[in-house]
């Protein structure tokens, strides 16, 4: 059995009991929309250039890796943080994603590079039951936390997975006026995005736990269109999804697109912030 079929099988084993299709079938259409002509992991996330850094390059200093660093990332997409950091740093660690695609492409490329022994990844829900997987030093949830059914349940529990002086490091959008209310409730919905949540909420509860947390502001970051591009773009989606009533395939991803626009419209809103939250377990 080559190294490749080893953790295939091993995947099989470990792979998602709870299924959410909806939340697989947009990131398996994402990652078919992006991964054309390329062989590298890639970020799924927002191309966030803060300082002159990218996303990625920004957080490391904040965090404590090296090579025994152990790491999760909650949301993983093709692998490309677990990549990244284990190349500068040596660090070790493993990787969940809902899309079967996605984790297919990750494995592939940890085989290729004989870092199959170093990262491993698995398709799996990392809302539900993943203490068969350890202890980490390092967790990172990078936009993936909007998806959980209870996303302060999934911080806390995320925590508890942690080493003592372990990190838990959390980037994604949050609602900060709910006067959207019907785009934010479009956006969630075709999203799957249940724990699209307002910030002050997931802060009070870690506040009341007694939980210290760093945060920042990362919205003035994010790139966004112009207002009349975006309502452009809605409207041409609105005559678009017409001729996509035959194809449910095509009415998916036009809903997913149309949701990413949605996004971006509530943060010309000012409705939604794009934040980081640094938690440290003593």
């Amino acid at each position: 059995m080559s190294t490749f079929s080893f953790w295939k099988k091993l995947n099989k084993m470990t792979e998602i009991t709870h299924q959410r299709p909806k939340l697989q079938s947009i990131y398996d259409a994402l990652f078919s929309f992006e991964s054309k002509n390329r062989k590298a992991p890639y970020p799924i996330h927002k191309g966030v250039s803060i300082e002159g850094k990218r996303l990625l390059d920004w957080l490391a200093p904040q965090l404590n890796i090296t090579a025994s660093t152990r790491i999760l990332d909650a949301g993983c997409g093709t692998g490309n943080t677990l990549f990244q950091l284990h190349e500068k740093h040596g660090s070790t660690g493993v990787g969940l994603s809902i899309s079967s695609k996605e984790i297919t492409f990750a494995n592939q490329y940890a085989e290729a590079n004989e870092l199959q022994n170093q990262l491993q990844f698995f398709q799996r829900d990392f809302t539900h039951s993943i203490d068969d997987l350890g202890k980490f030093d390092l967790i990172v949830a990078i936009e993936s936390l909007k998806h959980c059914e209870d996303p302060i349940r999934v911080v806390f529990k995320l925590q508890d997975l942690l080493n003592p002086n372990g990190q838990l490091m959390i980037v994604d959008d949050f609602i900060v006026d709910e006067g959207a209310k019907k785009d934010i409730q479009k956006h969630k919905e075709a999203w799957d995005a249940p724990g699209f949540v307002a910030s002050k909420a997931l802060e009070s509860h870690l506040l009341r736990s007694s939980i210290s947390f760093q945060k920042k502001d990362l919205t003035s970051y994010v790139p966004l269109k112009s207002k009349q591009h975006l309502k452009v773009l809605l409207t041409a989606l609105r005559f678009a999804k017409v001729f996509a009533l035959g194809s449910q395939r095509m009415a998916r991803n036009f809903k997913t697109y149309n949701g990413a626009l949605l996004l971006e419209y509530l943060y010309l809103l000012n409705s939604v912030k794009y934040c980081s939250y640094l938690i440290e377990r003593s």
